[in-house]
């Protein structure tokens, strides 16, 4: 299987399986109708489209390699020369430069809960919204290298102006918006 089939093959099962497990666990809670939702209806919804998804691309990715299977068996291969490797090389290395994404957009998503909800066995405060919008945002831009400061200012009012209308206006969710020491 080429290396970007064999990512699209291991994607779609990764989140197969946490789509599943996703609705599995959200299924404990009150589902209700479309019409009537309860707590658990959009974390079961949304386990089942990412499983579904997954499902997707783990079958494309084995069409694709079947296919590419029968092309080869009709083609001459062609030598590895200098303009030609594959991506990642001839022997498929993981260069450490294809951790960065993982590791930042990992490290926003773990600091935006902190920065949201505040560490309170640690003594931090919530920082709200207004600031863990942002902070997400400008930690899950260091993934891409080249990433213009205008873009990563713009996305962060952009995120938080609808964060706060859909989620906090519309929704009505009890979300911290501003910072815990703001408000004392």
């Amino acid at each position: 299987m080429p290396h970007t089939q064999r990512h699209d093959f291991l994607s779609g099962l990764l989140f197969s399986i946490l789509g599943i497990a996703f609705a599995w666990g959200a299924s404990a809670y009150p589902v209700g109708s479309a019409a009537r939702m309860q707590t658990g209806y959009f974390p079961v919804m949304l386990g089942g489209a990412l499983a579904v998804v997954g499902l997707a691309l783990t079958l494309r990715a084995i069409w694709r390699d079947r296919r590419s299977q029968g092309r080869a068996l009709r083609t001459a291969v062609a030598p590895v020369e200098e303009g030609n490797a594959p991506p990642g090389g001839v022997a498929g290395n993981t260069a450490a430069g294809h951790w960065r994404p993982v590791i930042f957009v990992l490290g926003a998503n773990l600091l935006f809960g902190v920065l949201l909800a505040g560490l309170p066995a640690l003594g931090l405060p919530s920082l709200g919204m207004l600031v863990a919008v942002p902070a997400l945002v400008a930690t899950a831009s260091l993934a891409q290298t080249g990433a213009s400061w205008r873009e990563v200012v713009w996305l962060s009012l952009i995120l938080t102006l609808g964060s706060y209308l859909m989620f906090v206006h519309l929704l009505g969710l009890q979300i911290p918006v501003w910072p815990e020491f703001l408000l004392h």
